[in-house]
């Protein structure tokens, strides 16, 4: 009956039963080998519930979003597909980051929508500055100072 470090639904049932027609809790954990408070915590919840199955209904993470705010997103998408997520974000005054907000649009089949393309900056005239090249290029230089 013992399956690893679950107990089936079977044992916890028998454990309910022997426990009602008197064993003592010691003797049940030993028997299925689990701790005591494992055998009391089965029969608390078989008190408060009458149930002895696992609840696994309320297990992992929650959502950010409820239905009625994944509604409203759904909404405002179909209403305006281009809306950018800060936008929509800000209108709706949702409690999530806008990395979830694309996660969720992505999943009710959203795609982002292009971006315009930019400019690329040009160069200022006159004094140029460097750009960095990361530590490779500043150990380098060092290594060049010390050894020529």
């Amino acid at each position: 009956m013992y399956t690893g470090n679950r107990l089936s639904a079977g044992a916890r049932r028998s454990i309910v039963e022997a426990h009602a027609n008197g064993e003592r809790t010691a003797d049940l954990a030993r028997r299925y080998e689990v701790s005591r408070w494992t055998i009391y915590r089965l029969l608390k919840r078989y008190e408060e519930t009458g149930n002895v199955d696992m609840d696994f209904d309320h297990c992992g993470r929650k959502p950010k979003l409820s239905e009625s705010q994944l509604a409203a997103v759904r909404a405002a998408l179909t209403a305006d597909p281009h809306m950018r997520m800060q936008e929509l974000h800000a209108r709706l005054g949702l409690p999530c980051t806008l990395r979830t907000l694309y996660s969720v649009a992505k999943k009710m089949g959203f795609e982002r929508p292009e971006r315009a393309p930019q400019e690329t900056p040009k160069q200022p005239k006159g004094k140029s500055f460097p750009v960095w090249k990361g530590w490779e290029h500043f150990w380098q230089k060092q290594i060049e100072k010390t050894i020529g």
